[in-house]
């Protein structure tokens, strides 16, 4: 199963469908995997939206998506070339699972 990402402020409408269509996909896998155990993660971006979804960022009454893991390959700390408008990192306290983030 593939989940287009787009580039989408997080709380904007387009989050907000991206995110719907991320939540549906995620409810969908653990029917693929018979232990139920699985991992999401993505490269840049992708780690990052993946990052929100596991953290249950901009949702309300949602529970978090029912993940074992998290792998993130090169996660965007900041704007690509803006280190000064601060890190992108205020939901990972919310991450409760084993998260693995690669560099």
């Amino acid at each position: 199963m593939a989940v287009l990402v787009s580039a989408a402020t997080p709380g904007s409408e387009a989050f907000r469908a991206n995110r719907a269509a991320h939540l549906a996909a995620l409810a969908a896998l653990p029917a693929m995997k018979p232990d139920g155990r699985l991992v999401v993660g993505g490269h840049s971006y992708g780690g990052r939206v993946a990052s929100l979804l596991v953290a249950g960022v901009n949702v309300r009454g949602d529970a978090r998506p029912p993940v074992a893991g998290l792998v993130c390959f090169s996660y965007p700390l900041h704007l690509p070339g803006q280190p000064e408008k601060g890190l992108r990192t205020e939901h990972w306290p919310a991450i409760v699972v084993p998260t693995l983030i690669l560099e």
